[in-house]
C-alpha cells in the first residue's frame, strides 16, 4: 500500500475523532467521511507502519445515517468529522465515546446519561480560529486539511455564528484591499498568519486577535481604524506576535492595539472576562447548560472542597463556589489562571483558590499532603 493509492474498502466502525475505519491486509485504515456501514473507494494520504490514512474517492454504498448536503463537504475535507452524520446519530456516537473510555479506565459500571443536544446544531461557535495564505495569487482565508496540511480556502462556516462568519469576511476583504502580505510558512516570509474572532452571546461584543510574524508595520493604524469603521461590534484589536517558523499558532506576547484586550461573556448572573488566549466554551448557548448540570450533579454541601481539574477562566468553580466551602481550580495556561483570578475577584468570589500545571500532576502532590 503507497501513497496516491485508491482502494475500495468495507467501513465497519468510526475512531474517537469520527473517522471511519476499514481494513485492508490486516491494516486498519481511517478515512475522513465515511461512516460505518459504507462501502467507499479511498485515496491513500499517509502510511504508518500499523494504519493508514485516506480520503473518500467515491461512495460505492451510503449509510442511512449520513446527513447528505452541504455539510458533508466539511466532513470530506476533514474539519468538521461528524458534518456527515444525522444529529442524533452524533449524540449517540458521543455518548458511545464516553462510556468506551470509562469502560478503558475500569469504570464501565458507571451510567451514562443521553447526550443533551446543543440548542442549536449550526451557527453556533462563538470563536473561530483561521490560518491566513496567499492562494493562487489571492488574500485567502481557511483551514489545514488533516494529516496532509493542505490549505484549504473557506469562505462558509458551517458551525459559526453567522455575525461572527460576517466579520471574518470583512477582516478578509480589508486585508485584501491593503494588500497586506498573509504568511509563507515555507520561507517565513509575509505578515498575517492567523485571525481570531470571538463574540459574546450576551453582550454581542467582538474581539479580533490578529496573528502575527513581525510586531508592527506602518498601516497598522489603517488597519484597525478600517475595521472599526466597517464593522462597529468590534470592541477590542489585539496582535499576537509570532516570528517563528513553527506550526504552533501562538506566539507568547499579546499586544493590544484598540479597544479593551479582553471579551466579557455571562452565565447564571456571573461575568467572566476572557483574555486573547485563553480558553472559553465555543458553544455559548450550551455553556450555561452543561454548567447547571454539571453543578446539580455534583450536590455540592457546604463543607464540600471542589476541585476543578481543567478550569479554563474558571466558570465551572465559581459558580460551584457559591455553594462550596473553598473551590481549587488547576489550569495550564498562564493567561486563563490569570483570567480566572481576576473574575474571581470581579465577581466578589473569596472563597476560590488557583493553580497553574498539569492536573494530574498537581492533584498527585495534593494527594501526597
Amino acid at each position: 500500500m503507497k501513497v496516491n493509492n485508491v482502494v475500495t474498502l468495507d467501513i465497519n466502525s468510526l475512531s474517537f475523532d469520527a473517522m471511519g475505519i476499514g481494513k485492508l491486509d490486516g491494516k486498519k485504515i481511517f478515512v475522513t467521511n465515511a461512516l460505518p456501514g459504507e462501502k467507499i473507494k479511498a485515496k491513500i494520504v499517509q502510511v504508518k507502519h500499523d494504519y493508514a490514512v485516506g480520503q473518500v474517492e467515491e461512495i460505492i454504498k451510503r449509510s442511512p445515517e449520513r446527513n447528505n448536503g452541504e455539510n458533508d463537504q466539511w466532513a470530506k475535507d476533514g474539519f468538521d468529522n461528524l458534518a456527515n452524520l444525522k444529529y442524533e446519530y452524533q449524540l449517540k456516537f458521543k455518548h458511545d465515546r464516553i462510556m468506551e473510555l470509562l469502560k478503558q479506565a475500569g469504570l464501565a459500571d458507571i451510567k451514562v446519561k443521553d447526550t443533551v443536544p446543543s440548542p442549536k446544531q449550526v451557527g453556533y461557535r462563538n470563536q473561530r480560529l483561521v490560518y491566513v495564505r496567499n492562494y493562487h495569487g489571492q488574500l485567502e482565508f481557511g483551514f489545514l486539511k488533516p494529516y496532509t496540511h493542505e490549505f484549504e480556502p473557506v469562505d462558509n462556516f458551517l458551525t459559526t455564528d453567522k455575525q461572527l462568519s460576517k466579520v471574518l469576511m470583512g477582516i478578509r476583504d480589508i486585508l485584501r484591499e491593503m494588500k497586506i502580505p498573509a504568511y509563507d510558512p515555507k520561507t517565513n516570509t509575509g505578515f498575517i498568519r492567523n485571525v481570531d474572532v470571538r463574540r459574546s452571546n450576551k453582550t454581542g461584543e467582538i474581539m479580533v486577535i490578529l496573528v502575527t510574524r513581525q510586531k508592527d508595520r506602518p498601516d497598522l493604524p489603517r488597519l484597525y481604524a478600517l475595521l472599526t469603521e466597517k464593522m462597529h461590534d468590534i470592541n477590542g484589536i489585539s496582535m499576537n506576535y509570532n516570528p517563528h517558523q513553527t506550526e504552533k499558532i501562538w506566539g507568547s506576547s499579546d499586544i493590544p492595539l484598540w479597544g479593551v484586550d479582553y471579551l466579557t461573556e455571562e452565565i447564571n448572573g456571573l461575568k467572566f472576562q476572557i483574555s486573547p488566549q485563553s480558553y472559553f466554551q465555543f458553544n455559548s448557548l450550551q455553556a450555561p447548560v452543561v454548567r447547571d448540570i454539571a453543578i446539580k450533579e455534583a450536590d455540592i454541601q457546604p463543607d464540600d472542597v471542589v476541585i476543578d481539574a481543567y478550569s479554563g477562566v474558571g466558570t465551572i468553580g465559581l459558580l460551584a463556589a457559591k455553594k462550596a466551602k473553598e473551590v481549587r481550580e488547576i489550569e495550564t495556561v498562564v493567561a486563563s489562571v490569570r483570567d480566572a483570578r481576576r473574575n474571581a475577584e470581579n465577581n466578589q468570589i473569596d472563597n476560590a483558590k488557583f493553580f497553574k500545571g498539569n492536573a494530574d500532576q498537581v492533584l498527585a502532590r495534593w494527594n501526597k499532603q
